[in-house]
C-alpha cells in the first residue's frame, strides 16, 4: 500500500486575529529568547556580540587579522 501525500495545517483557527495574535506571540517569544542567549554569551565570554567589541572581564581578547600567520607558540 502506497502512502498517500499529507498536508499538515498547524493553525486550525479561520479567524485572523487569532493568526495574527499566533504570529505576534510567536515572535516576540523568539526575540525573548534571542536576546537572553546573547546576553547569557555577552556574560559568559565578556564579548558584546552584537556590536562585535571585548568587554571586560575573565577573558583577554586581541584582534587578528584575516591574513595573519601567527599560530601561537607551540
Amino acid at each position: 500500500m502506497m502512502a498517500k501525500n499529507v498536508a499538515r495545517r498547524l493553525n486550525f483557527s479561520d479567524n485572523e486575529d487569532a493568526n495574527s495574535s499566533s504570529k505576534d506571540t510567536t515572535e516576540t517569544f523568539l526575540v525573548d529568547s534571542i536576546t537572553s542567549s546573547c546576553n547569557e554569551a555577552r556574560d559568559r565570554w565578556n564579548f558584546d556580540f552584537k556590536e562585535e567589541k571585548p568587554l571586560d572581564g575573565n577573558w583577554e581578547w586581541s584582534e587578528v587579522k584575516a591574513n595573519s600567520n601567527d599560530q601561537g607558540s607551540p
